[in-house]
């Protein structure tokens, strides 16, 4: 029972931090206080305005990848050319997306990808509303897979834990279009580079990387979370080292997300 009531402070006092984090935090810690069945909340942060969804497990997502080190981490090792074609697969509510424009990334292309369809509601309005890369934004309410095929999945409001592989039995039916990376890279990016890729797929990575995708040639860097046993983890990161990736942090880590580059990468093929 103690031990139950200390995990319940804990996690209060860590979301008070998080609050803390916005320029609206005052307002933010009322309605969290007074009126936490509002499950929607606009957070503020260094100009922009960000749809968080409390019931759609939005403080779990978009909130904890602007306020966290989860992400942002790897980010400060990057040296990219600007500006840079980025592509967010398991975009969640756009909160990584948003961490790379606010770390001063200028964005040239982005095309970002989720799944859930009410997830995907508030991934565009955190895009359309906050960033301005130089071509269009491209928003896919669709899913990354290994073969392309529709999937018939019951979805809740969205969660982090949203997956190709398990539905929300009290959600909505509704039928998703699965795309490969092949497919994504050929329509969107075409024999461009794309600087960051960012993977957070629930699972599906391993489908994705069963047979390494052609597109990946194209990829300067990977930040990916891993869903799987620390083995299976490490079978398929040597599967991309013997493809030209190497991993530039530690192979055990805490929140699984491993970040990698393509020593194989050729600028020379943006200027084809």
């Amino acid at each position: 029972m103690w031990l139950k009531i200390m995990r319940k402070i804990k996690c209060k006092l860590l979301g008070l931090y998080q609050l803390m984090k916005f320029d609206n935090s005052f307002e933010l810690i009322l309605n969290r206080t007074f009126f936490c069945k509002n499950g929607v909340n606009i957070y503020r942060m260094k100009g922009m305005q960000i749809i968080i969804d409390h019931e759609g497990g939005d403080e779990n997502g978009t909130r904890a990848v602007l306020v966290t080190n989860m992400y942002k981490k790897y980010l400060d090792k990057l040296s990219c050319k600007l500006p840079i074609n980025v592509l967010d697969l398991g975009a969640n509510g756009g909160g990584w997306l948003l961490l790379v424009e606010m770390m001063g990334f200028r964005l040239r292309k982005i095309v970002a990808v989720e799944m859930n369809p009410y997830t995907y509601s508030r991934l565009q309005f955190n895009i359309t509303h906050n960033l301005r890369p130089l071509d269009d934004p491209v928003i896919l309410n669709k899913a990354i897979c290994g073969k392309s095929k529709s999937y018939t999945i019951n979805f809740g409001r969205g969660s982090t834990s949203d997956s190709l592989y398990n539905s929300n039995d009290a959600g909505e039916t509704r039928e998703i279009t699965g795309e490969t990376l092949d497919k994504i890279y050929e329509k969107y990016f075409s024999n461009e580079i794309i600087n960051i890729c960012k993977i957070d797929v629930e699972g599906a990575e391993f489908e994705v990387f069963e047979r390494i995708p052609k597109a990946i040639k194209y990829i300067e860097y990977i930040i990916m979370e891993v869903h799987k046993k620390q083995e299976e983890n490490i079978s398929l990161l040597s599967k991309l080292e013997k493809h030209g990736f190497r991993l530039l942090n530690d192979s055990i880590n805490s929140d699984n997300v491993f970040f990698l580059k393509n020593e194989n990468i050729n600028y020379l093929l943006l200027d084809e």
